[in-house]
């Protein structure tokens, strides 16, 4: 897939994961800038796809990863900063081209990063008696 592919799926991806945080109820749509932060890490995620080879773009991903850890911290939004670094070390989780260009990926991947994302907003701790 060339990079065109890969923007145009990361748009669609953020997008749906932003949507997934706003029909949740998490996110108060476009006009809040967390929904652009949201749709703007799928793409940001989409525009290095090779960061499971040993790459230039690796490098450059890797730290600006560490350059949004490094912000998110003087924030106080440490708990953002604690999915940032599992959403980056996953593509390093399997060989290249490995589960993440899998056929269910496009359909699971951004359910799975909505999910995130819904539990990264939550104002209040997770307990079992949430669920029910």
């Amino acid at each position: 897939m060339r990079a065109c592919g890969h923007l145009l799926g990361g748009v669609v991806a953020g997008a749906s994961v932003a949507g997934v945080g706003t029909l949740t109820g998490h996110l108060h749509g476009p006009a809040e800038f967390n929904w652009w932060v949201v749709a703007g890490t799928g793409v940001f995620f989409s525009l290095f796809p090779d960061v499971d080879t040993d790459s230039l773009p690796r490098r450059w991903f890797y730290r600006a990863v560490v350059v949004a850890l490094v912000g998110l911290v003087w924030m106080g939004e440490s708990r953002l900063g604690i999915w940032l670094a599992i959403l980056a070390m996953l593509p390093l989780l399997d060989h290249h081209r490995g589960w993440t260009h899998g056929r269910w990926m496009p359909l699971l991947g951004p359910g799975l990063l909505g999910l995130g994302a819904a539990f990264a907003f939550r104002t209040e701790p997770l307990s079992v008696t949430s669920f029910y």
